[in-house]
């Protein structure tokens, strides 16, 4: 039996005689990092501005170990109005464009948008010439260096014909209502190359709450020179710029900015006045009620009292109280009184006074 076992094994061995042998070597795995992927492109007056994300990972899949330098390539073309420019391929822009700026990594952060951007999130702006508007045809693309000076490939192709937007909209103006913040302003009449009228389809505007960057708060493009603003808070200022549009829809192909139009939305709007008053006489007593308000920004109510026949009410609580209900028991017998109720906010607006009501205080007895 157990001769019958090693004859197996002996078996076995020769029928796979290659089990161990090793093959030849791998060649080691290259890490190269992934293109940027996300890669914009607009014109805003003679500037193109580019915003894009730095990768994250290799083409593997592995994790960036960090980066020594992000490259801009450019091709700039100049367009035959009797013929159409020819496809452009990976091969011909990397024979025909070149480098016009190597950012290292140590200057990365110069070129995020603001403090607050993602550290992933970055910002260029490329200067145009009048000789470009109208004539050319701009592409850009971007190539990233790891630490290792692994080079990634050519990120996508952003091409963009830059146009005589118009001037900027002028005489920015604004408004302040307890529900909104109405912008208007003059709509531009020249463009860029001085040609008439100006290309305007619609107009974008833009909001800052702080000193950092702009934002746009029109959810579509604004036709017409007025805008209301009703996403704000009254106590609050707030900045604005305002842009045209040469385009319906987005990637919008705007003017430059406005001038700044600064905003302090200052609470000088009392509440609403109190309703549904009433009051109840007891032995040397008056007790009143009213409806609550509905101001959000309520903050203390005041009561008013005169005697019948005097010509000025009183104020029986100047420090205001948060309910709606208050017992007067400085009152005396036998005379009548008028009550009157007005509503307080938060930054000392008062209301007019409520409807009045009369009440006859009796005697016990």
């Amino acid at each position: 039996m157990r001769r019958l076992f090693l004859l197996g094994i002996v078996f076995l061995l020769f029928l796979f005689p290659a089990c161990g042998k090793k093959g030849d070597p791998l060649s080691p795995l290259v890490l190269v990092p992934k293109p940027v992927e996300q890669l914009d492109l607009v014109q805003q007056g003679l500037v193109l501005i580019l915003e894009w994300r730095l990768p994250t990972v290799n083409t593997d899949g592995s994790p960036i170990s960090g980066f020594s330098a992000l490259e801009f390539w450019m091709l700039n073309e100049e367009k035959d109005p009797d013929s159409e420019l020819p496809n452009l391929s990976e091969d011909r822009f990397r024979e025909q464009g070149e480098i016009i700026l190597e950012i290292p990594s140590e200057k990365f952060l110069d070129y995020q948008p603001d403090p607050d951007a993602s550290p992933q999130n970055f910002r260029y702006e490329h200067a145009l010439t009048l000789e470009d508007l109208g004539k050319k045809r701009i592409t850009f693309a971007l190539v990233v260096k790891d630490s290792r000076r692994k080079y990634s490939r050519l990120s996508q192709l952003r091409s963009i014909d830059p146009v005589a937007v118009s001037l900027p909209p002028g005489d920015l103006k604004a408004e302040v209502f307890k529900d909104r913040i109405e912008i208007a302003w003059t709509a531009p009449t020249k463009n860029l190359d001085d040609s008439e009228p100006g290309a305007v389809k619609g107009y974008n505007l833009y909001r800052s709450d702080t000193q950092d960057r702009f934002l746009r708060i029109n959810p579509g493009l604004v036709v017409g020179s007025k805008f209301e603003d009703k996403n704000f808070s009254l106590g609050k200022s707030y900045r604005y710029i305002v842009r045209s549009s040469a385009n319906d829809l987005p990637p919008y192909v705007e003017s430059a900015d406005s001038s700044v139009l600064e905003v302090s939305a200052t609470d000088v709007f009392p509440p609403s006045l109190p309703k549904g008053l009433v009051a109840i006489a007891g032995a040397n007593f008056v007790s009143l009620s009213w409806d609550l308000s509905r101001e959000q920004d309520l903050d203390s109510y005041r009561i008013w009292r005169r005697l019948e026949g005097d010509k000025e009410f009183q104020c029986l609580t100047p420090d205001g109280i948060s309910e709606n209900a208050f017992t007067d028991q400085s009152v005396e017998t036998d005379k009548k009184y008028e009550y009157a109720i007005t509503a307080v906010d938060q930054a000392g607006n008062e209301s007019k006074q409520s409807k009045q009501v009369s009440i006859y205080v009796r005697g016990e007895g």
